[in-house]
């Protein structure tokens, strides 16, 4: 199988501190087992969120709005830039004993955004790596932007355009409340029956979170599904060890 793997901010970095962490066991519980599908044979592209290694920086000069001091901001793309090269380093040195091939991709340097959207285009860049037999590895990244000079693109956005690209089988969203929740319950399936219902239940995250939080991260998986028929399933950090065979966490069906 081709699986697109989002690895959520929340999960991955400690956002109730103010400077840049990681969760280190969380990290490493997450190597191994996308070490154990890539030990079966599964193709698999990486996005990590990148929680408070760019959030806060983003949010403080609202580089998600457009330029409104282009001197000032320019140097905190630069800035949000180096700290996502930070957290992909941090990750990678965690992930060295299972011997995962990943390479780091910039995603900036060949997606933009027109008016903090997308602007989806074919790139043969993925499709040929995972060819080659390498992990491509991806995170959110400020982007220039056609019409309003720059913007931040979500890894929850583009995690549905690497799975539309590859024409991926499953994407899988690890999120830290492991799935879609209506209240204290959580819901199993989302298909286009009950999709209205669901999304007087989505919300923004608690934290500071320039890219719209679970609210966003569900309405492009559902677009994703609408348009490609690819299955999206959002679950939890222990739930990726029975992935894809169980079905655990929340999934969004045609």
């Amino acid at each position: 199988m081709k699986i697109v793997i989002k690895l959520g901010g929340s999960v991955i970095t400690d956002r109730e501190k103010s400077s840049p962490s990681l969760k280190v066991q969380t990290v490493q519980k997450l190597g191994a087992a996308i070490s154990k599908l890539f030990q079966k044979g599964h193709k698999l592209v990486l996005v990590l969120g990148a929680g408070n290694f760019g959030h806060p920086l983003a949010s403080r000069y609202e580089l998600h709005k457009g330029w409104k001091n282009p001197a000032v901001q320019r140097q905190a793309m630069a800035k949000v830039q180096c700290q996502l090269y930070s957290l992909v380093q941090k990750v990678l040195s965690l992930w060295e004993k299972y011997n995962l091939p990943c390479f780091p991709l910039q995603a900036s340097s060949f997606l933009y955004t027109s008016q903090g959207k997308l602007l989806e285009h074919f790139s043969p860049v993925l499709s040929l790596f995972l060819e080659q037999g390498w992990i491509p590895l991806l995170t959110g990244v400020p982007v220039a932007d056609r019409l309003q000079g720059c913007a931040i693109l979500s890894g929850d956005h583009i995690a549905p355009y690497a799975a539309r690209l590859i024409q991926a089988d499953l994407l899988i969203h690890i999120t830290a409340k492991g799935g879609v929740f209506a209240g204290e319950k959580q819901i199993p399936e989302i298909r286009q029956n009950n999709w209205e219902l669901i999304q007087s239940h989505l919300s923004s995250s608690e934290h500071t979170d320039v890219t719209g939080g679970m609210a966003s991260k569900v309405e492009a998986a559902y677009r994703l599904v609408q348009s490609t028929s690819t299955p999206v399933v959002i679950a939890g950090v222990e739930d990726l060890l029975y992935l894809p065979e169980r079905k655990v966490g929340s999934w969004i069906l045609p």
